[in-house]
């Protein structure tokens, strides 16, 4: 019998699930989450998006690599496929943000202390997904800014998975001097608009990943992974204003993606692995106003936090079930031109499977 990493293919890239990465994708939001929560000493947390950037990288490679190299897909069905996956989730958060900003300016007459006031530039920023770009500030929904950078610096794959090598090599260069750059500027941590060079360094990382597969050193790539993490969270030294230690982690994610995307997990994990992998953008989006919601009630501690914990997971099981996939596929099915097309042997093993593992998940 298949194990459930061999069996699970998606309809939206017709690929199987990396049922680990998913995992990791999920504890990862997770970890911002807690973190937004200030339970942290400092801020090396948000370094989880780091890993967001090169698991990106790595993911539309292989998702849709071989499509844009041998031109099956256009450019424009890419940014199609981004947009439908990105786009709806960030303007539904950011449009609750914006009401609970207006509804406790009109109850208690001042907003939220925890949510930035709307401004007019900010509003044009979060529209059009380029946040911190023009106000070097945040967002409406504040863990929102990275997703403009996801949308924006993932069209450099467009090239990187060019037939053309003229072209590889110039976005390549490209990736490396903007990462660069943010280095010498702050870092990842230090600086809100450099973050987007921080972005085309670790999606180029992702994409170089893809070429070097391995299938084997699965624990290695675990125990990397629990320390990573256990330094993010607990590290009594910050990363902040420290390129080196900060590079030290995009070379720590780069190697957890390496050893354990192909890495088989047992039957009985996968389902909480897939699970983990559909919700996660939820916890990331979701997470903010939740807890600045919560954080109004004039309850001890540790209440909220019961109350915040299956709060924000029921809210992503409904916000993915019936908002974010509809609106993905509607978005898909009406700007998609439909020539994007699957490999004949993808087409044949997909009609091979059980219905119920059809299902319809982006990266």
């Amino acid at each position: 019998m298949q194990s459930g990493m061999e069996r699970a293919v998606t309809l939206t890239f017709k690929k199987e699930r990396l049922l680990p990465l998913d995992l990791l994708r999920g504890l990862a939001a997770s970890v911002v989450a807690v973190g937004h929560a200030n339970v942290f000493s400092n801020l090396d947390y948000s370094l989880c998006v780091v890993f967001f950037y090169i698991l990106s990288g790595y993911v539309l490679a292989y998702a849709y690599g071989e499509a844009i190299g041998s031109d099956r897909m256009t450019a424009y069905d890419f940014a199609v496929i981004r947009i439908a996956r990105l786009y709806p989730l960030h303007i539904l958060t950011a449009a609750f943000v914006a009401v609970m900003w207006s509804v406790s300016v009109v109850l208690v007459h001042h907003g939220l202390s925890n949510l930035s006031k709307p401004t007019a530039t900010g509003v044009l920023e979060t529209i059009t997904l380029t946040q911190s770009l023009f106000t070097g500030g945040w967002s409406l929904n504040t863990p929102s800014w990275s997703i403009a950078a996801e949308l924006w610096c993932g069209l450099i794959m467009l090239p990187l998975c060019s037939s053309s090598r003229m072209l590889r090599a110039v976005a390549v260069l490209v990736c490396v001097l903007a990462y660069l750059a943010t280095a010498m500027n702050g870092g990842f941590i230090g600086s809100m608009t450099w973050r987007y060079g921080t972005a085309l360094g670790c999606f180029a990382v992702g994409w170089g990943l893809h070429f070097l597969r391995i299938d084997r050193g699965a624990w290695i790539g675990w125990a990397i992974a629990v320390f990573a993490f256990t330094s993010m969270m607990f590290s009594p030294i910050s990363a902040d204003g420290r390129p080196l230690l900060e590079f030290g982690y995009v070379v720590a994610f780069a190697l957890v993606v390496l050893l354990l995307a192909d890495a088989k997990m047992p039957e009985w994990t996968s389902g909480l692995a897939s699970l983990s992998g559909d919700l996660s953008y939820g916890i990331y989006l979701w997470h903010w106003p939740l807890l600045c919601a919560v954080g109004t009630l004039p309850l001890p501690k540790p209440i909220k936090a019961i109350i915040f914990a299956p709060l924000l997971v029921g809210v992503c099981l409904l916000s993915f079930k019936y908002f974010e996939v509809p609106a993905r596929r509607y978005i898909r099915s009406q700007w998609s031109s439909g020539k994007a097309a699957a490999p004949p042997a993808v087409e044949t093993a997909k009609a091979t499977l059980p219905r119920v593992l059809q299902l319809d998940r982006a990266p």
